[in-house]
């Protein structure tokens, strides 16, 4: 039973695009990948190319799109947690265009409902 207070939603076909800033907004480097789930909180990431080892603490921008999206959605985070290089988990900050994002984790679990 999921004990999270903001319970993980399952995406599909949810694109991330990822810049990654260092302490003094310098941009270091980009990454895409898939969105694996999302809550309020944050979001796990599959990425295509891996990270470096050596990466630090980052501020990351994060832009997601798909293909029925008019507009993506622009949000800001820090990494939470690294699984190897590929997997990403990231705290979303209150600074994210939160109306647009809460819309779209309410319509990712509304396709969800409805696939099962």
């Amino acid at each position: 039973m999921e004990k999270r207070q903001h319970p993980r939603t399952a995406v599909s076909g949810l694109i991330a695009h990822i810049t990654f800033f260092s302490e003094h907004g310098q941009p270091l480097l980009q990454r895409e990948g898939r969105v694996m789930d999302m809550s309020l909180v944050g979001i796990k990431i599959q990425l295509d190319q891996a990270l470096p080892k050596d990466l630090g603490d980052c501020l990351l921008r994060i832009t997601l799109s798909q293909t029925s999206m008019l507009i993506p959605i622009r949000i800001s985070g820090r990494i939470k947690r690294l699984a190897g290089q590929l997997e990403l988990g990231i705290a979303v900050e209150d600074d994210a265009d939160h109306p647009n994002y809460d819309d779209l984790i309410f319509e990712c679990t509304k396709t969800s409902s409805n696939q099962k």
